[in-house]
This record gives structure tokens, C-alpha cells and sequence, in this order.
């Protein structure tokens, strides 16, 4: 028999009201108070439950069904004992109660002044949800002076409307998931856009606690002519999370499973407090959220207001707090230009860049974008440069590892330099002496790639800058040359 999770979508609440001035009850201060004066009403006459399945399967898996309680006080002595409810189900309204069947209670909550039970109808049977019946459920209140139901609750299905998408996990790193999803099983990307598709993350399987969710519009541009694809940052490593997409007019939700890479930020430690094997600094660029990811080519979130480090949350939050919108891949931000007011809070305020140029202090030459860095712009390089590794005792040997990609087709070369007597300038640029220790080429095919370079002669005052390099003769501001640079940690292999 086929399984579904229920998701409630609508309730209709008909039952009598909460917010009327609570009934009078015996002695309130008691901390066992007597059923007798207490009334339990259904909260609504009819609950409708939505299709939900998990990588295109349906699945079964808990129901919150909520019931009012007059007087309000009895909701938190109902909530600490719970041996008193009991929950059953008729297959049709006309029913006798004896004919009752018994559901588990598997939690229980107060809030918003009902009473909310969760329960598990997967061994109801599909078919009882079907059709204009559904099944009935009630509340059974029970202690030693009385035993006082409920109304009954409707619960049937709602009617399957539209297609049901097809998703699949595009990639997952320490702070993002990157999805996409079709409705042709990507065989026609303009009909892929043509829906508008509610899509959300969450933190568990049955979609309780939701972390963001958005609405974009039918044939959105943002999808840049391809079937939908977007990344959810600002996430935590090591973690599970949930991913629901489903059209905004059907009534099929689509789940998929992913789980963040493990990761720890590391910041320069204790002046002279570094022994071999330690960490001494690490950074995921976490913090940086907003944009697109131009890697897998897939649309993100924007802000209007970029005066403060936020992160949006809720269901759709489009135009709320900052002005938040959809964003499509292109959509990059300087760091030391455009968020130039935030940078002072992030853990990127003692780190700089070097840049090249006529306007080498105001040019947008490193900018973010969910989750990594892009360094180079405008057809000048730009190379990210960590703070003074102070944490050294003396001059060492560190090991260097990083994750870069290629920007669309730039030729690219990357370098890694030392710079010595290092100062710090207007728009975190960094100037001083300039020792290249290594190079790397990366892959043409746009992807990421992994990097370990071992650098010697590195002072405590030293700072190290990674970036891309003039290998093909071009000269500044003639010939554009971006890297993209991600999980950046540098470890003390010896002194």
C-alpha cells in the first residue's frame, strides 16, 4: 500500500473561540486541576493534507493535528500530563464512537493557545483520505473525575494537482546546498521555468522547522534559461537538512536529503603559541551568503540595504528586513567596496587584498558570492591576503590548501605569495614585500579542485596571498583573469 506523508496545508478553523475571557475553574493555583469545568473543542471542522514524497517516493510520517481547550490555563496542565489524551479515528462521520480506533501520540505542544498533538496516520490506510469522507479525528480527555471528547476533525487529501518536480542535489559544501529541479525530467528547461515553485529548507524530514523559504515567479529570469537551480547558504557543517520544491498552485511536495561538509573556522591564535600540527588559521567564507554561484550556475538571494551582515529566514521573505530578492548566478558583491561597512564584523576585518591598477585603493577587484570568495575583476587581478601569522614562534614551514575553480573560460594560473613589512592601506589593500612561493594551474572545466602547497621561510609578520598571476604577457586591465577560492587553512608543519 502506497505511503504518503501528510503535510498540513489548510486549516479552517469553525469551532468556538480561544480569545473569549477564560471559564472560572476551582482553586487555579492547584497543580492538578479538575476536568469538570473544562470544555475541548475541535479546532476546525475540516484539516487538508498535502502529498509529500522524498526523492520522488511518498512517504508516511507524522501529522500535527490542533484542538482549542477552554479555559486557556488548562493547556500547560494537559501538556504535563499527557497519560490523560488519548486520540482516535472514525473512517467516516457517521461512525459511532464506539467504533473508534486508537492513533499515537507521539508529541505534544502548546502554542498559540491550542493544543497541538502530532500523531503517525500511516496505518490508517491511503484510501481513507480520498473522496469528500476522509476520516474523523477526536481528543479524549480523561483523569479520575471525568472523561470529556472533543469535537470531531475532517481529515481527508487534497486533490493531486499539477507535477510533481524532480529534484537532485547539484553539490553540498561547508555552508551550502546547491539543488536543481525539472518537471520534464530536465528534457525542456523552458517548461521548467514556466511554473512558479515554492522551495524551502529545513532542518528535519517532516518539514517542521523551516529555516527560509522563497517563490519565484513563472518563466523567473533568474533561472538564466535553464531549469531551475539554487543554492541555500549560510548553513551549518555537518549537518542534515531538508529541501521541499513544489509548484505554488499544485499540491505535490518533493523532498531531498543533504548533509554539509565538516568544517572548522580557525582564527590566528595566541602570539608565539603555535606547535607543530596545529591549525593556524581557516576560513569557508561562510559569512559572505548573498548572490548567485556562478560554479554550478545557480540562482541565490539578494539585499537592497548591504549596510549589516544578515541572513534571511521564514516563509518568503522577498522585501522584508534589508529588501531581500531572488538573485540570479551573475549577481557578485566587492568585499571591500560595496560591503565595505559590514567587513569590520566578519572574520575577514584583519585579512586585505592585493590588487592591481590606476585605482588599485577603490577598484572592485575581490568580491563574494555564497559561500567563496571571487578574486580578480574588471580585468584586474585580485588576490586575497590573510592577516600577520602572528600565532608563529619563529620562522616555519606551514602547509597552504585551498579549493579553487576557474571563472567561465579565463585563461588562469594561480599563485601563492609571501609578503614581508606588510601594510595596510584604504580598501584592505595590502602592500609590502612580495616573495612568490608557488603556482597552479586550474582546470579549464570549471570546477572545483583541491590544492595543498607547502610553503617555507614564513615569518610571524608574514601574511599570505593567493591568486591569480600574468602568465600570458597581458597587462593590466586588458584581459580579464578570475579565480574563484574556497576553504582556505593554513597548518604549521614545523619551525
Amino acid at each position: 500500500m502506497r505511503r504518503i506523508l501528510f503535510i498540513i496545508m489548510a486549516i479552517c478553523l469553525t469551532a468556538l473561540s480561544c480569545s473569549k475571557p477564560p471559564v472560572p475553574i476551582d482553586n487555579p493555583a492547584s497543580p492538578v486541576k479538575s476536568l469538570t469545568s473544562v470544555r475541548y473543542i475541535g479546532a476546525g471542522d475540516e484539516i487538508k493534507l498535502n502529498y509529500t514524497f522524498l526523492d520522488g517516493e511518498p512517504q508516511s510520517g507524522p501529522v500535527e493535528i490542533p484542538f482549542a481547550v477552554e479555559p486557556l490555563e488548562m493547556l500547560d496542565t494537559l501538556a504535563d500530563n499527557q497519560e490523560w489524551l488519548s486520540l482516535g479515528y472514525v473512517s467516516t462521520l457517521t461512525k459511532a464512537s464506539s467504533e473508534i480506533s486508537d492513533l499515537p501520540i507521539l508529541s505534544l505542544e502548546v502554542r498559540n493557545d491550542f493544543l497541538y498533538l502530532t500523531t503517525d496516520l500511516s496505518g490508517v490506510g491511503e484510501g481513507f483520505f480520498n473522496g469528500e469522507n476522509g476520516i474523523s479525528v477526536r481528543l479524549l480527555v480523561k483523569d479520575e473525575s471525568a472523561e470529556i471528547a472533543s469535537d470531531f476533525v475532517r481529515i481527508r487529501n487534497m486533490e493531486m494537482v499539477g507535477t510533481l518536480p524532480t529534484i537532485k542535489l547539484v553539490a553540498a559544501t561547508s555552508s551550502t546546498l546547491t539543488v536543481t529541479w525539472s518537471v520534464t525530467s530536465f528534457a525542456n528547461w523552458t517548461s521548467d521555468i514556466a511554473p512558479s515553485y515554492r522551495f524551502g529548507i529545513y532542518k528535519d524530514p517532516a518539514l517542521k522547522t523551516l529555516l527560509v523559504s522563497w517563490i519565484s515567479d513563472a518563466s523567473s529570469a533568474i533561472w538564466a534559461s535553464k531549469s531551475p537551480k539554487f543554492i541555500f547558504s549560510d548553513l551549518e557543517p555537518d549537518k542534515d537538512y531538508w529541501i521541499a520544491v513544489s509548484e505554488v498552485s499544485g499540491t505535490m511536495v518533493n523532498v531531498i536529503k543533504g548533509h554539509t561538509e565538516p568544517w572548522t573556522d580557525v582564527a590566528i591564535g595566541k602570539a608565539g603559541s603555535a606547535v607543530a600540527g596545529d591549525v593556524l588559521l581557516a576560513n569557508d567564507f561562510s559569512e559572505f551568503s548573498w548572490g548567485g554561484d556562478l560554479v554550478n550556475v545557480a540562482a541565490g538571494y539578494t539585499a537592497s540595504d548591504r549596510s549589516a551582515l544578515l541572513h534571511p529566514a521564514g516563509e518568503n521573505p522577498v522585501g522584508l528586513g534589508p529588501g531581500w530578492a531572488l538573485a540570479a548566478n551573475s549577481v557578485e558583491y566587492g568585499i571591500w567596496t560595496t560591503l565595505s561597512k559590514m567587513v569590520a564584523s566578519t572574520s575577514l576585518k584583519d585579512w586585505g587584498a592585493q590588487k592591481e591598477g590606476a585605482n588599485v585603493l577603490s577598484t572592485t577587484q575581490l568580491c563574494c558570492r555564497p559561500g567563496y570568495l571571487k578574486l580578480g575583476a574588471n580585468s584586474y587581478i585580485g588576490r586575497i591576503v590573510t592577516p600577520q601569522l602572528s600565532s608563529l614562534k619563529s620562522t616555519a614551514t606551514v602547509k597552504l590548501s585551498f579549493r579553487a575553480a576557474r571563472y567561465l573560460t579565463d585563461e588562469l594560473t594561480g599563485g601563492v605569495f609571501i609578503i614581508d613589512d606588510s601594510v595596510k592601506g584604504s580598501y584592505g589593500s595590502i602592500t609590502g614585500t612580495v616573495t612568490e612561493a608557488a603556482s597552479f594551474e586550474v582546470p579549464s572545466d570549471g570546477t572545483w579542485t583541491d590544492y595543498s602547497i607547502t610553503i617555507k621561510n614564513v615569518k610571524p609578520t608574514s601574511r599570505i596571498a593567493v591568486g591569480p598571476v600574468r602568465r600570458d604577457g597581458s597587462e593590466a586591465g586588458a584581459k580579464q583573469h578570475r579565480l574563484m577560492l574556497d576553504n582556505l587553512q593554513l597548518t604549521l608543519i614545523s619551525y
